[in-house]
């Protein structure tokens, strides 16, 4: 062997070792590997993420880690990261993460703002995906300052086609929420039964003139101004049942389609001033009437209001309701059958605001005086206020309120300016155990059973005459993507190394799950195929938007044009090495191989030698 030919095999040995090293322990079929956390709240959430991960093999998508983890654990990882080591929400293995399986709750206004948009990115909102459109951006800033609600509704689409189109989270599944009737649908909507914003006004039956509604918790919230709410601000208690029936408002949900309609107000006007505050004028109905034959009057409306707005008083919607009128004087009476809202800054909810149930200033007022404000903390029919603070302006009013046998009587509102009513009474009932609550439907004791029970289709198939009955959804289960992922995000460590490319490679991913397969054998019994993070019960969802299909070949050929198609080693790795290690690897790759290059050449001479 010559000495020339012992310099070339020391050069080659010198240069192909990182590569060697970087390509060596990789399957030729896994183009990209990731690791998968999964919020450890949901026992279908784990095994739907357990069986995707080997779904995802067959379009040569690896896992590296699977990790089933608290909500106070991944929050370290996105929304609560801590921004140290880098100003961004990096890969899972520098600390961050690549998917998440988590559930997504909503309420029925499309409460969008602060979730996808680039000013909400963390650490700044909850836009723990950091994704960023500038078109997105600029839909959803005329969405919230839009005051027209059919307008509203196109942005609202549009909104969804971005989401459904660059998806920053992939939508699984909606999971629905079951009511049990008696034989006949009672004519109860029930998503809005579900987010206790119903219209009891066109229930009916075809049978009885009485109904009976059973429901778990506590009758402990004795007014509006006690009435609980959700993060979304939607009414979640027990109380609120035979409140919505019992209080009117100004504008409530409608049945079926549940956009805001007017019921107390006859019709309004809102304006966006240049100072950013919305003027809402609304005009009373002049057929609205309270339950002791008395008209509702501005007065009414602005005492109301106001005394949400009163700290002593203590009142459930405080905070919610403060956060948008400035003070008691942001309500104000402009005529007897007029009232002027001021709205501090744009609210693309804002007819939210006047949904809240009004009550008669004059039965309340000399209260006030005489007793002070823990009035509201007392049991309508108590000695000091007997039924004053449940004055009803809605379809219904109050017969009974007992607390030791935890039932609430209703009957119509003899002065119910709206549809009459069908049912002579309606009765509220507590039954804590659901053993006892279906025993009590068969012996037609019960007519409806309330969502809160968490029946499955199981417990009921077998019980004569029991309808299950299931709402819109307002929980969807999805796959969070890190944006800044460099080959699901970003696209730079993909061949083709765009945005573009990332998506594609999303689009094949959304396509390789079997949607209806999970929500009818994974799931059962309450969920259908999820199309974006919004689910179906939100008013404004996309009715043009459907499901990406399951189809393996076709998100082969998306991940295939997104540049994965002959990708044999993990990206991700790579990444890691040239982004942080490159100089540190590189020296000890080389100084390793060429060692063995110069082993390898001092053998041959050895071997050389003894031939001779």
């Amino acid at each position: 062997m010559n000495k020339k030919t012992l310099v070339i095999i020391f050069i080659i040995s010198f240069l192909i070792g990182p590569t060697i090293t970087l390509t060596q322990n990789y399957k030729q079929e896994t183009a990209f590997s990731i690791s998968i956390l999964v919020l450890e709240d949901s026992r279908d959430r784990i095994e739907i993420a357990s069986y995707l991960t080997e779904i995802f093999e067959n379009i040569g998508v690896g896992v590296t880690n699977f990790d089933v983890k608290s909500k106070s654990d991944i929050s370290q990882r996105t929304w609560s990261y801590p921004m140290i080591d880098y100003d961004y929400i990096p890969i899972y293995q520098n600390g961050g993460y690549d998917i998440i399986f988590l559930g997504k709750e909503w309420g029925l206004d499309l409460n969008i703002q602060g979730l996808y948009d680039t000013a909400a990115i963390t650490p700044d909102g909850d836009n723990f995906y950091q994704y960023s459109n500038p078109t997105y951006d600029a839909v959803l800033n005329a969405f919230i300052e839009e005051l027209e609600p059919f307008e509203q509704l196109n942005r609202a689409e549009i909104l969804q086609k971005f989401l459904f189109e660059d998806q920053p989270d992939i939508s699984i599944s909606y999971l629905k929420e079951m009511f049990c009737y008696r034989n006949e649908s009672y004519n109860v909507d029930p998503t809005l039964l579900l987010k206790r914003n119903h219209r009891s006004e066109y229930w009916n039956s075809s049978t009885d003139s009485k109904l009976i509604y059973s429901q778990p918790d506590e009758f402990s919230n004795f007014n509006c101004f006690r009435i609980e709410y959700d993060q979304f601000n939607d009414p979640i208690n027990s109380d609120a049942l035979w409140s919505q029936c019992v209080y009117a408002s100004l504008f409530q949900r409608g049945q079926g389609h549940h956009n805001w309609e007017p019921v107390i107000a006859q019709n309004y006007s809102a304006i966006l001033k240049p100072s950013n505050i919305i003027n809402l004028t609304v005009d009373i109905n002049s057929n609205a009437t309270f339950s002791n034959g008395e008209s509702v009057l501005a007065e009414d409306i602005v005492y109301t209001y106001q005394l949400h707005l009163t700290p002593d008083v203590n009142s459930s919607a405080y905070d919610y309701l403060t956060d948008w009128f400035l003070s008691n004087s942001s309500i104000s009476i402009k005529d007897v059958d007029r009232v002027e809202f001021l709205v501090s800054q744009p609210y693309s909810h804002h007819l939210k605001l006047l949904s809240f149930g009004i009550i008669d200033k004059s039965e309340i007022e000399p209260l006030v005086s005489l007793y002070g404000y823990d009035i509201f903390n007392d049991a309508p029919f108590s000695v000091d206020i007997n039924d004053s603070l449940v004055t009803s302006c809605g379809p219904f009013k109050m017969k009974d309120y007992n607390q030791s046998d935890q039932t609430v009587r209703l009957i119509p509102n003899e002065f119910w300016f709206g549809p009459t009513p069908h049912f002579d009474e309606i009765n509220f009932l507590r039954i804590q155990d659901k053993n006892l609550v279906l025993q009590k439907f068969i012996d037609n004791q019960v007519d409806i059973i309330d969502s809160k029970y968490y029946l499955k289709y199981s417990d009921i198939e077998n019980i004569s005459d029991m309808i299950p009955v299931y709402s819109k959804s307002f929980f969807t289960e999805i796959i969070a993507v890190n944006m800044k992922h460099p080959v699901l995000g970003t696209g730079e460590l993909t061949p083709i190394g765009t945005p573009e490319a990332a998506k594609l490679i999303r689009k094949g991913i959304s396509h390789a799950i079997p949607r209806q397969y999970i929500s009818d054998v994974l799931i059962k019994d309450n969920a259908i195929p999820g199309v974006t993070s919004i689910p179906d019960g939100c008013v404004g969802f996309s009715e043009y938007l459907e499901p990406r299909r399951f189809d393996i070949e076709l998100a082969s050929d998306f991940m295939s044009d997104g540049g994965l198609s002959d990708f044999p080693f993990n990206p991700f790795e790579n990444y890691q090495i040239l982004k942080e290690e490159q100089k540190e690897l590189l020296i000890t790759f080389s100084t390793i191989f060429s060692l063995l290059g110069c082993s390898f050449i001092t053998m041959l001479v050895i071997f050389s030698r003894r031939k001779k």
